[in-house]
């Protein structure tokens, strides 16, 4: 734990405002402030950059308190005493005032310390700055992120309601130019001339770091498709969306779904019956299946629960997979399981929608992989995120803290199968259990955010979606473009895992990210 998180705990700081209930106990404060006082000096002086941390930023509001109760006192003390001998020289009005500006001094000295004082700790500054990148660049061509707009994918009449007219419509999205979009893409990303060079390259990346060679893609071998549909929970059984509040919630749009099936079965060469698509906590909607199904009848569509209406049912591992690194000092659990075929793939392609994310703060590709587990809710993994349940209102706001994101992108069954990472932002939004999003800025321009995003660096290719999402809702967003935007792509820290994942210099103080319980 930080000294920020243990003083704020000390003190008592009010979680909803970050204000301090502690100065209500005015016998405690000169001892407090004292000390706040001593310690800020002994540490901004040798070396004045420390006025950034986050420790200083809770310890000067104690300390410049301090100063002005103490100040306030002792110039009522002065005061009175020069009262006193005005009195003596029989200089009635002027001692009577200067009873009275003592007394007035006094009285708010005293009262000061009642006051709610605010430390300025939820907003917590990037300990790197803007564009100092960190850790080790990933990919043939290392660290590189292909973005790919183009307004056209997307209908800008579409009204993106949460009754009758969703996004994930044919009418809304042209499938056609999303499929351009991916194909050019792959192309940008590794340089080749045809698609199939393209995944050829891709494939023999993975594999050698690896340790299985310099191979390509083997026809035995098989992908597990990893998606967003967590508002396909909300569904009749035979997965028809329902009409209702929920009604076009952003997930992963079976637009993108189907260009990257169209990709890996008629580029990469990989039969359909290899493939398995599913988002394990929750369904499939019927309308995704029926899209998918209609050009890929083989490939294997899988549910948690429903093996009917063309779906098959997924097979839970009984052999724990996931051993959370925080070994129970944060999580309310110490393990995980996951289901058999994605234990058992070759490949993962996790297929993340741009979303803010009210208690992580962003939910890309390690977010979504709390959709992967046997369990029938992720909140057992909420502590590790910035807030646990109380969404909007973040509260592990400090860097070097444990973040559940680091074990889920570094675990070799998860993050560490991950093929390519395909992130679709075809329609953003600021917060995950929202409709769709207009982006203001360019080069969106009121527009949706019609977008693609393709790389081989997980952390590179969400630090550029981050810095998308912090653009484009910033901490004002919802007082600058009204309801529905929200700020959560700017909690206090949000790049900290990112930060962690790049480099273990960033890891949290005696602790040693080792998901898979083996030592490494």
């Amino acid at each position: 734990m930080s000294r920020q998180s243990i003083l704020a705990r000390f003190l008592g700081r009010c979680p909803e405002t970050g204000r301090i209930k502690f100065f209500e106990k005015t016998i405690f404060f000169p001892i407090v402030g004292f000390f706040a006082l001593i310690w800020f000096i002994i540490r901004i002086i040798p070396k004045p950059s420390r006025l950034s941390y986050p420790c200083m930023k809770v310890t000067f509001p104690l300390a410049s308190g301090f100063v002005v109760w103490i100040t306030g006192l002792f110039s009522s003390i002065v005061l009175f005493r020069h009262a006193g001998k005005y009195l003596k020289q029989s200089r009635i009005w002027a001692g009577i005032l200067l009873l009275f500006v003592a007394a007035v001094v006094g009285f708010f000295s005293l009262l000061h310390p009642q006051h709610k004082v605010s430390a300025s700790i939820i907003y917590i500054e990037d300990p790197y700055g803007a564009n100092n990148p960190i850790g080790e660049a990933k990919g043939i061509n290392p660290g590189r992120v292909v973005w790919v707009h183009n307004p056209d994918a997307t209908n800008e009449n579409c009204q993106s309601t949460r009754w009758g007219d969703g996004y994930f419509l044919d009418k809304n999205c042209d499938q056609d130019v999303v499929d351009n979009m991916l194909s050019k893409a792959l192309l940008h990303l590794t340089g080749a001339q045809t698609e199939e060079d393209a995944w050829d390259a891709v494939f023999r990346y993975f594999n050698q770091n690896r340790g299985k060679g310099d191979i390509g893609y083997k026809t035995s071998e098989t992908i597990f498709i990893k998606l967003n549909a967590v508002h396909a929970w909300n569904c009749d059984p035979d997965g028809s969306i329902r009409d209702d509040d929920q009604y076009g919630f952003v997930d992963t749009s079976p637009q993108a779904v189907l260009s990257m099936l169209r990709q890996l079965v008629n580029k990469a060469g990989v039969p359909q019956e290899n493939i398995y698509v599913a988002d394990p906590l929750t369904h499939i909607f019927k309308h995704c299946l029926e899209k998918w199904q209609a050009d890929f009848p083989d490939v294997h569509y899988m549910d948690r629960a429903y093996p009917i209406y063309g779906r098959e049912k997924l097979i839970p591992n009984k052999n724990t997979t996931m051993y959370f690194s925080d070994k129970g000092t944060v999580l309310s659990v110490k393990s995980d399981k996951y289901y058999t075929e994605m234990d058992s793939a070759d490949y993962l392609i996790n297929i993340p929608a741009m979303k803010a994310h009210g208690l992580g703060g962003v939910t890309f590709f390690a977010k979504n992989f709390f959709g992967a587990h046997t369990r029938s809710s992720a909140s057992h993994m909420h502590n590790g995120l910035h807030g646990a349940d109380d969404y909007h209102k973040p509260t592990r706001n400090s860097y070097g803290m444990y973040r559940v994101m680091v074990d889920l992108l570094g675990h070799k069954n998860l993050g560490g199968k991950i093929l390519i990472y395909f992130l679709d932002g075809l329609w953003g939004t600021s917060f995950e259990h929202e409709p769709p999003a207009i982006f203001f800025k360019p080069p969106f321009n009121n527009d949706w955010s019609s977008s693609i995003f393709l790389s081989q660096d997980p952390v590179a290719l969400a630090s550029v979606c981050l810095d998308i999402l912090q653009e484009e809702f910033p901490k004002t967003a919802e007082q600058d473009g009204g309801e529905g935007r929200h700020w959560d792509a700017n909690f206090p820290a949000c790049d900290d895992y990112l930060h962690q994942a790049a480099d273990s210099t960033n890891w949290p103080e005696g602790l040693t990210y080792d998901p898979e319980n083996d030592g490494t």
